[in-house]
């Protein structure tokens, strides 16, 4: 802070304290700067500001945890509310709260209803594959071992199957990621099923890996 500016900012001080004396009121305890002279203190300004007993209870306390505070047992989801990115809760007092998210939260079943999106990873019994994520508007199929079969997302009657040429390798599940690891040299690839699709990543150990990867991929539609 500039000296020039510590007799402006004391002189203003001065003047509300002796505006709240003036009102029958006692001094604020507001900020003063430390090279400000004592003697812009006047009288009653000097004195330290007590708010009424009613100011000084504590009111609320600690924001709730949850949007319901202690009625969160009490929250039910409206479904007949869902859109593809929100879900509506109330609670027995009529309170309502909406979550909005960027990402699909919902997709529609084949009777055109909300349901929530699980993308969890799930045993399945699809001929050539191990795994499926549980519930969405789309269904990624996985392999046990990558060079058994491609992996395979089919939505809305259509399908795509897609496979790296020449890849074998056993996959580890968990969550809603399947790892192939070393399927190539030096090329693992993880795939990840999402609320709007599937992420396919590639990873090279090194140098030695591969500079490129040969694909091969098919589209089908039912007739």
């Amino acid at each position: 802070m500039t000296d020039a500016l510590v007799p402006l900012l004391a002189k203003t001080m001065v003047a509300l304290l002796a505006l709240l004396a003036a009102h029958g009121g006692q001094s604020a305890a507001i900020f003063a700067p430390r090279s400000a002279s004592p003697t812009h203190t006047q009288g009653a300004a000097a004195a330290s500001f007590v708010p009424p007993a009613a100011n000084r209870r504590p009111v609320g306390g600690a924001p709730p945890s949850s949007p319901f505070g202690d009625r969160q047992g009490q929250a039910r989801e409206l479904t007949g509310l869902r859109t593809r990115t929100s879900r509506t809760f109330t609670t027995g007092s009529g309170d309502r709260l909406t979550r909005i998210s960027a990402a699909s939260t919902n997709y529609q079943d084949a009777s055109g209803k909300y349901q929530p999106i699980d993308d969890t990873l799930v045993p399945t019994r699809a001929q050539g594959y191990s795994y499926r994520n549980r519930s969405n508007r789309y269904t990624l199929s996985l392999p046990a071992d990558i060079g058994g079969a491609p992996m395979r997302i089919e939505a809305g009657g259509a399908w795509l199957t897609s496979s790296l040429v020449g890849a074998r390798g056993r996959g580890r599940a968990a969550g809603t990621t399947d790892v192939f690891p070393n399927v190539l040299s030096g090329v693992t690839v993880t795939e990840v099923a999402n609320a709007d699709g599937v992420d396919e990543v590639l990873t090279l150990a090194g140098p030695s890996a591969p500079a490129t990867c040969a694909r091969r991929s098919a589209t089908f539609f039912r007739t």
